[in-house]
């Protein structure tokens, strides 16, 4: 089994492209999860803030529960910001411990990202109105070791 996993900045088309990818492989008689952040956020982390240890936490339970479906046959695929290294390396391991995973960075310049930002986050974020919003006062590190990049602002 495996999971697919896309991290990257705010607005950068994470859960645009892993819906398509998931189209794709149920198109050809694949049965995927898809595991999209915002709605995990929503239904089973709603305790979670945006804090560093809060972020770090939401990823490992999404690692767990990823890895949970691979055990069971079902292959996955996250959409999740994921902005720190220790949790890309974390959900690496605790995947990996018995599945493949993929980590795919979907790459994309924050100007673009502002652009695309469909519920105006990114300006909320700048004006103060927000705190921890990844990009802007919260930090993203760009992982070391993805199996993908995609240039979503460029490959788009």
């Amino acid at each position: 089994m495996y999971t697919i996993w896309f991290m990257g900045l705010p607005s950068s088309g994470k859960s645009t492209l892993a819906k398509q990818v998931e189209n794709e492989l149920t198109e050809i008689g694949y049965s995927i999860e898809n595991l999209d952040g915002d709605s995990l956020r929503k239904n089973l982390h709603p305790d979670l803030g945006f804090s560093k240890e809060d972020r770090r936490i939401n990823n490992k339970r999404t690692a767990y529960i990823s890895k949970l479906l691979n055990k069971n046959g079902i292959p996955t695929i996250v959409a999740q910001i994921t902005p720190f290294r220790e949790s890309q390396a974390q959900a690496r391991e605790i995947i990996e411990s018995d599945s493949e995973f993929v980590l795919v960075y979907v790459k994309c310049d924050i100007d673009e990202c502002k652009k695309r930002d469909p519920k105006g986050l990114y300006e909320k974020a700048e004006a103060g109105k927000i705190e921890n919003f990844t990009g802007v006062n919260h930090p993203f590190q760009e992982p070391q070791d993805p199996e993908i990049i995609v240039e979503a602002d460029k490959d788009s």
